[in-house]
């Protein structure tokens, strides 16, 4: 009888999650002509959509330390003008403020010459920080760290990178690809 009831209760939850991830991708192409994809590891996964005119690697981004990473179509992560890519990170008990902040810090001690400017991004449904960073006037970065939830233990890296007369042309391509972000999970036992 056990067995029956958890048959169940697995089914209904696979059946949601399918409605969920058909409305969503659905929705991406129909209004975005984007493609929803579900990006796992070994303890977490969401879904993100690729934008028109841009292809994903994943191989290449698991060598880089990556989770994910998007070029515009027809080039690699050597020559792309623009370059979009998501890492998955333990908070290790800090915010993703504090997460910022030390890499901001980090940089500073790097390069002396980088500016970092507001950076906000309207309509993004989970906690975050972010920051513009420009890099020897010739390098353009948006980062946006991104907390998917008080009872996850990883936060999310999102970084746009281009040359400082092109970055400009990429930020509404990035915005769109932060909004279609959905957390799946890694919840722990315990919040922890």
């Amino acid at each position: 009888m056990k067995n029956i009831k958890m048959i169940k209760n697995i089914a209904i939850i696979f059946f949601i999650t399918e409605i969920v991830f058909i409305n969503l991708t659905f929705s991406a192409e129909k209004e975005n002509n984007m493609k929803g994809l579900i990006i796992h590891g070994k303890n977490f996964w969401f879904m993100i959509t690729e934008p028109k005119g841009w292809t994903i690697e994943i191989e290449d981004a698991n060598a880089r330390q990556l989770n994910v990473y998007f070029v515009m179509a027809g080039y690699t992560w050597d020559n792309s003008p623009g370059l979009i890519y998501i890492r998955v990170m333990d908070k290790q008990g800090l915010t993703v403020e504090e997460h910022l902040k030390t890499d901001m810090k980090d940089y500073k001690n790097k390069n002396q010459s980088i500016q970092f400017k507001k950076y906000d991004v309207k309509g993004f449904r989970y906690h975050y920080a972010s920051k513009n960073y420009l890099i020897d006037n010739k390098y353009c970065d948006y980062l946006c760290y991104a907390d998917p939830g008080p009872d996850c233990k990883s936060y999310l890296i999102f970084v746009l990178t281009s040359n400082m007369k092109d970055c400009g042309r990429y930020t509404d391509v990035f915005n769109t690809v932060l909004k279609s972000f959905t957390w799946g999970g890694d919840k722990v036992k315990g919040g922890k």
